[in-house]
C-alpha cells in the first residue's frame, strides 16, 4: 500500500513563499512582456493534524511592463485546510479569492494518486492534477487550469509541484502558460517556499484575534451592501453602522498592539528607569489618550 501524501503542519508555523512569473510575447504586432512577483505569508494560527488547520494569509504583490513598475497593496485570506488539501474559504474573504496555489490539493486515496484529482476554482473553474515522474524523493504532480475564460484568450496554463511528504507541505512549484489572442505569448513562472519560523503563541493568538474581528467587520459590510441595494432609504443608517464597527475595530488592534510589547520584564525595566514625577506626568498623559480612545469609539458619524 503506497503512503498517501499528507499535509503536516503545526499551530505556530509562519511559511513565506515567493512567487515570480515572466511573460514575454506581441500586443497588436508590437513586441511587449511583463514580470509579476509577489511575497506571501501564512501563518497556521490553529488546529490539529486529524480535523485540519486554519490557515491566515497576506500577500503583497508587484508588477512590472513597459519599464514601469506598479506595487499592490496588502491582501488578506483565510482558509481552513485540511490533511489531504481539501480546503474552505473563510466568511468574510471575497468570493472571488480561490485557495493559494501554493497549498495544492492532494490524492485523497490509492485511486486518484494512480490517475486524477482536481479543486473547484471561483467562476466555475478548476485545476486538475494528476501524478508526474520525479527521481529527488518529494511528491511530484502536475496541475493544468481550466478556466471557462480561457478560451476567450485560447491561454493555457499548466503547474508542476514539488511536495516534500516528510515536511508535510510544498516546497515549489513551476508554471508554463501560452496565449494565442490579444497579448500573444508564453511565459514561466516559480514559486518557492523561502522561509519557516515558528511564532510565539502569544503573537499568533492576538494575530488570529486580529485577523478575525477584520474578517467579521467585512462580511458585516458585504451584508449592510447587499441590504442597502435592496432598500436604499437605509443606506445612511447602515453606513454609520459600519463607520462604528470599523472605528471599533481600529481602536481595539492599536490597544492589542500596545498590550502585546508591554510584557512584564519591558514593564519593570521602563518603571525602574522612572521617576515618580515622570510616572505621574505619564499617567495623565495616559489618561487623556484613553479618553480620546473611548470619544473616537463611541462618537457618531458625522
Amino acid at each position: 500500500m503506497e503512503m498517501l501524501p499528507r499535509y503536516r503542519l503545526s499551530v505556530g508555523q509562519e511559511l513565506t513563499y515567493e512567487t515570480i512569473s515572466e511573460f514575454k510575447g506581441q500586443y497588436k504586432g508590437e513586441p511587449d512582456g511583463m514580470s509579476e512577483g509577489s511575497t506571501a505569508v501564512f501563518d497556521v494560527v490553529a488546529g490539529d493534524p486529524p480535523s485540519g488547520w486554519r490557515i491566515v494569509g497576506r500577500s503583497k504583490s508587484w508588477l512590472v511592463r513597459d519599464g514601469n513598475r506598479r506595487d499592490r497593496d496588502w491582501e488578506l485570506v483565510a482558509f481552513d485546510l485540511k490533511p489531504d488539501g481539501a480546503a474552505t474559504m473563510s466568511r468574510g474573504v471575497g468570493w472571488w479569492e480561490g485557495v493559494p496555489e501554493v497549498f495544492p490539493a492532494l490524492p485523497a486515496d490509492e485511486a486518484q494518486i494512480k490517475g486524477q484529482w482536481q479543486r473547484e476554482l471561483p467562476l466555475e473553474a478548476r485545476i486538475v492534477y494528476a501524478p508526474a515522474t520525479d527521481a529527488s524523493g518529494s511528491f511530484a504532480f502536475t496541475g493544468d487550469v481550466i478556466d471557462p475564460l480561457d478560451r476567450i484568450h485560447l491561454h493555457k496554463r499548466q503547474l508542476e509541484f514539488q511536495f516534500d511528504p516528510a515536511r508535510g507541505l510544498l516546497q515549489s512549484y513551476t508554471s508554463k502558460e501560452s496565449r494565442d489572442w490579444g497579448f500573444v505569448g508564453q511565459g514561466t513562472g516559480r514559486a518557492i517556499l523561502k522561509d519557516l519560523q515558528v511564532r510565539p503563541p502569544q503573537w499568533m493568538a492576538q494575530f488570529s484575534r486580529e485577523c478575525d474581528a477584520y474578517l467579521d467587520a467585512v462580511l458585516r459590510n458585504q451584508e449592510a451592501r447587499r441590504a442597502a441595494s435592496d432598500d436604499p432609504a437605509k443606506q445612511e443608517t447602515l453606513l454609520k453602522e459600519q463607520r462604528r464597527d470599523f472605528v471599533y475595530l481600529s481602536v481595539a488592534a492599536r490597544r492589542e498592539a500596545r498590550s502585546a510589547t508591554t510584557t512584564p520584564g519591558a514593564a519593570r525595566i521602563r518603571r525602574n528607569r522612572r521617576s515618580k514625577s515622570t510616572c505621574r506626568r505619564g499617567r495623565r498623559k495616559c489618561a487623556s489618550s484613553n479618553s480620546h480612545l473611548r470619544r473616537e469609539l463611541y462618537r457618531e458619524p458625522a
